[in-house]
């Protein structure tokens, strides 16, 4: 371990990421992923639907 650099480089690894994570990431993308969910959410759906009354004959 490496004293008074913040602990061992592993743990200033996972600190790197989860800080360059919150700044590189634009909010509205998060919001964008949420959106294109919603839209895909009623195909998956019907996919699934299809399916079941398929495997029933």
């Amino acid at each position: 371990m490496q004293r008074g650099l913040g602990g061992s480089p592993h743990q200033r690894l996972h600190q790197d990421r989860e800080s360059v994570s919150k700044k590189t990431v634009p909010h509205n993308c998060e919001q964008r992923y949420i959106t294109n969910m919603r839209d895909i959410i009623p195909e998956i759906t019907r996919a699934i639907k299809v399916v079941l009354i398929d495997s029933l004959w």
